[in-house]
């Protein structure tokens, strides 16, 4: 059994060395992506600057989840990228809006049908 729980240890190593691998460098070229055109189109940087913020938030959430592995980091993994959607989309917040309005209404209109009746 012991031996089997090495093997998983390692390959769970291995990915999560992976991972790192392939996204910090992936961060870093994005940064600098997104500093070259905030120089050229300061329009286009401010429509995805917050696209930058989710990928740079979730990155960092997989990398404390990936480091440690205990409840919490899960909690992290899972949670954080809808609050950080939530927390930076204004059409993710307007749209939640809606479809809570939307739904306290219908509610209110079936309650009423159901007293009518």
């Amino acid at each position: 059994m012991e031996r089997h729980q090495e093997m998983a240890k390692i390959l769970m190593t291995s990915v999560f060395g992976i991972f790192l691998a392939l996204s910090l460098p992936m961060n870093i070229l994005l940064v600098l992506k997104m500093q070259r055109i905030r120089r050229e189109n300061i329009t286009r940087f401010n429509k995805e600057k917050m696209y930058l913020a989710y990928v740079l938030v979730i990155t960092v959430a997989h990398v404390i989840g990936g480091a440690h592995k205990y409840a919490y980091p899960n909690v992290i993994i899972i949670f954080t990228p809808p609050i950080a959607l939530i927390l930076m989309s204004k059409d993710v917040r307007k749209g939640m809006r809606v479809f809570f309005r939307r739904s306290r209404s219908s509610i209110a209109d079936s309650t009423i049908t159901q007293r009518i009746t």
